[in-house]
């Protein structure tokens, strides 16, 4: 079919149903409602099944679509608001550059922050006491409460703060402090401020690279494991202990298919409960598989009354359908129609029926 609508799909399987006269033991296919809403209309729920490849693509898929919306909210969302922030100050900076003074109504557009974004809080608290200290009328109080400042960003551990610090105090005249140095000293405040959240967004951006790099280790089936791929699980886990809830979610349905046939039960599927906080892919998805989930142990039936099949059919059928593409593609499709069903016959070791009529 040109395009995977429930329409086509419905007459691709009517063509083979009422023209081919074709009625299949099972119909496997992947977890799309309109193939779902097809194979049902035509052959019936009964006939439909689902290999363990497309489950777990589909599982996987939704909770990468979890992960997404974890790193947009754990990095994206803080970095968002340290800009907001540098856009907050670059604002104030540009009145007190016309007007030379901060009016009221300006300070008080303070950008909203997350209190769960610890970076950004902290940002945001300094900011604060700099704009306190900008409030100050008098000079002599005004240096006075800066220097303290100053002297308690030199003591913490924090290497932006402490950068911070020495710029400012850098710029400090070394004799009479005047209305011009009090305009200087604010307008360099402004400047460093920007600088110190640009230096304060760079380990979220680091982090948020390592995350993305490493967050596929959630999906790692325990066959699959290495011991490297073992110590980034755990790692990962221990940096985002609320993601291991995922992890156990793959690790179960995967477990389906690693157990012996006759020990997967209904159970494994129907008993799993869907958390409050799952977004709605995943949430879709665990429904779609308890709906269909005597689909699921279909695809398991069939092997157990079919024992000659291979063991690496119980995944998936894709390597069939691999192995009949190679024979089309190689040759540039010049080769004779017997010379084709022969060499599927040899590379599938099963019948081969021809519906192609030549002309």
């Amino acid at each position: 079919m040109d395009v995977e609508n429930s329409l086509n799909a419905k007459h691709s399987l009517e063509y083979i149903k009422d023209e081919l006269g074709i009625n299949p033991e099972i119909i496997v296919h992947d977890l799309s409602p309109n193939l779902i809403k097809a194979t049902c209309d035509i052959f019936g729920v009964e006939k439909m099944a689902f290999d363990p490849f497309h489950v777990m693509q589909s599982l996987n898929r939704a909770i990468s679509k979890e992960l997404s919306q974890f790193r947009e909210k754990r990095f994206i969302n803080e970095k968002n608001e340290l800009l907001a922030l540098r856009k907050y100050i670059s604002k104030l900076q540009k009145h007190y550059n016309e007007h030379h003074c901060l009016e009221a109504k300006y300070i008080k557009e303070f950008p909203n922050i997350d209190r769960n974004h610890v970076i950004s809080n902290y940002c945001a608290d300094f900011t604060g006491q700099i704009l306190s200290l900008l409030k100050i009328i008098s000079q002599s109080k005004f240096l006075f409460e800066l220097r303290t400042l100053l002297t308690t960003c030199k003591k913490q551990k924090d290497l932006n703060m402490l950068a911070f610090a020495f710029s400012i105090e850098d710029k400090l005249p070394k004799k009479r402090f005047t209305q011009k140095s009090y305009q200087r000293i604010t307008i360099e405040l402004f400047r460093k401020l920007k600088t110190f959240y640009h230096d304060c967004r760079i380990p979220i951006e680091e982090e948020q690279k390592r995350f993305s790099k490493t967050r596929w280790v959630l999906f790692y089936q325990p066959e699959k494991l290495t011991k490297k791929r073992i110590e980034l699980l755990d790692k990962f886990l221990t940096n985002y202990p609320e993601l291991q809830i995922y992890h156990d979610l793959t690790l179960h349905f995967g477990s389906i298919y690693r157990l012996p046939l006759d020990m997967v039960s209904d159970s494994l599927i129907l008993d799993v409960k869907i958390d409050g906080n799952y977004g709605k892919d995943l949430c879709t998805c665990l429904k779609t598989f308890k709906k269909y989930y005597k689909a699921i142990l279909r695809f398991r039936d069939f092997f157990i009354q079919n024992p000659k099949f291979t063991k690496r059919s119980r995944a998936n059928m894709e390597y069939q359908n691999r192995d009949v593409k190679s024979i089309f593609n190689s040759g540039n499709n010049l080769k004779d129609m017997n010379r084709i069903e022969n060499e599927l016959k040899l590379h599938l070791g099963g019948e081969v029926r021809n519906f192609i009529t030549c002309t």
